[in-house]
């Protein structure tokens, strides 16, 4: 799970908003994306106004 989450934002940082990222319904500027294999879902915000953007994760979601 940890290698996956890591993979993650590795990724998010050189695109913040990756093709399959959703927003979350009545969360404004946070965003959902599957982590690698399926494990579970990340949910997070991008505060583009820095420079780089800012990546907060606020939760992680594990498929059981």
């Amino acid at each position: 799970m940890f290698s996956a989450l890591v993979a993650f934002l590795v990724d998010v940082r050189e695109d913040p908003f990756p093709d399959l990222s959703l927003p979350v319904p009545g969360r404004p500027g946070m965003h959902s994306a599957l982590l690698l294999w399926d494990l579970g879902l990340v949910e997070y915000a991008v505060n583009e106004h820095t420079d780089p953007p800012r990546i907060y994760v606020s939760r992680v979601l594990r498929t059981d």
